[in-house]
């Protein structure tokens, strides 16, 4: 079981009795005032998949953060890409895409490039990695890192209307650009694989598509895209690390690049945006590792189908909705939790984790 609440849910949480953790809550620091101080859910709720830290600072230069225009309700940053981001205060989402500076090749190749192309260390947070492993590996949990990639990467930094045309007009500098970001995401995860410690898995985030389409075509992905995915999946898998994708948006028709890229899950397969997780299942097998994607309120009919079909799913909510959550959905997760316990039996897991050793039996089958 597993699931990724937003602050939004978690501030309002809080406010209804959910727990704090030690000295949390004061609005002190911004850790406080971005969920309120609540404790971990993960924590809380016994997920199982654990995260560990991994997110760093993708931008060429590092630290900026410059709020150019405000108000009570919202603010506009500048990033290390020299993008204009407007973001809301008190409510979670996608920044709206106010300016970009990095608007043509030359401009990125002679202003932000070569901030890409050195090793900083203090970009990763090899202690609190650390610590957290070593606090995953004590409750048994499956522990995992995360960032953002290429996909995302362009868009803040590029901006929609450069990048989309240039994967038409100039995708000779689309791939120098995925090339040195490729580089550097392996070069700083490979200080906190050795420095900090190899968690179970890996977790890239990107958006694939709207509802029912794809932000371009399978074809425009598999030549200027997936190609750095696979080489930093291999990269991850040198070290014995599984990796997961998770997209929002329609994935369906990029399941075989998903699956000739070596990715070993996804997330979160938007029943909305017109994915069906019984047809992916059908047409992947147990080459995949499936997080969510099932309507809620059938979640025990489409486990069944899915057993049927030789694949693997872990229970997780579908992305939509999350900022706006009862605090009533906490009932789900224990009782999910208990089924879970009392209902599934099977083998142990390689590296720890007890814990899954009865819902995600089949993991130990494809050598998780």
């Amino acid at each position: 079981m597993n699931d990724n609440l937003w602050p939004r849910t978690l501030r309002q949480w809080v406010t209804q009795g959910y727990p704090k953790r030690e000295g949390g809550g004061n609005g002190n620091t911004e850790s406080n005032r971005v969920d309120g101080g609540a404790i971990a859910p993960g924590d809380h709720f016994e997920f199982d998949l654990y995260p560990v830290g991994g997110w760093y600072d993708l931008m060429p230069i590092r630290g900026v953060n410059e709020v150019v225009e405000e108000t009570d309700e919202w603010q506009v940053e500048r990033n290390g890409a020299g993008a204009l981001l407007k973001r809301w205060k008190d409510k979670d989402g996608t920044p709206e895409h106010v300016d970009f500076e990095m608007t043509s090749r030359e401009i990125g190749e002679r202003d932000y490039r070569p901030h890409l192309l050195d090793v900083d260390s203090d970009r990763v947070d090899v202690e609190g990695s650390r610590e957290a492993l070593q606090c995953g590996a004590e409750r048994e949990k499956w522990t995992y890192y995360g960032t953002l990639f290429i996909w995302e990467q362009m868009c803040r930094s590029l901006g929609d209307l450069c990048m989309y045309e240039s994967l038409v007009l100039d995708p000779g500098w689309i791939h120098d650009f995925n090339c040195a970001y490729t580089d550097h995401l392996n070069a700083h995860f490979k200080i906190l694989l050795e420095e900090a410690g190899v968690p179970d898995g890996m977790w890239l985030y990107k958006d694939l598509g709207f509802k029912q389409r794809f932000f371009c075509f399978p074809k425009v992905l598999n030549e200027l895209i997936f190609a750095y995915y696979k080489e930093v999946v291999d990269f991850f898998n040198s070290y014995g690390v599984k990796v997961l994708l998770h997209s929002c948006g329609f994935v369906e028709e990029a399941l075989p690049l998903i699956q000739e890229a070596s990715f070993d899950g996804l997330n979160s397969m938007e029943v909305a945006a017109g994915n069906g997780i019984l047809k992916f299942a059908e047409d992947c097998g147990d080459r995949l590792v499936f997080i969510g994607g099932g309507r809620q309120k059938n979640h025990r009919v489409a486990r069944q189908g899915i057993d049927t079909k030789g694949s693997h799913h872990i229970y997780a909510r579908n992305e939509s909705g999350r900022g706006q959550l009862p605090i009533q959905i906490r009932p789900i997760y224990l009782n999910q939790y208990e089924l879970r316990r009392l209902q599934v039996s099977g083998g142990g897991l390689p590296g720890g984790s007890n814990v899954l050793n009865r819902h995600f039996r089949y993991l130990s089958r494809i050598a998780w």
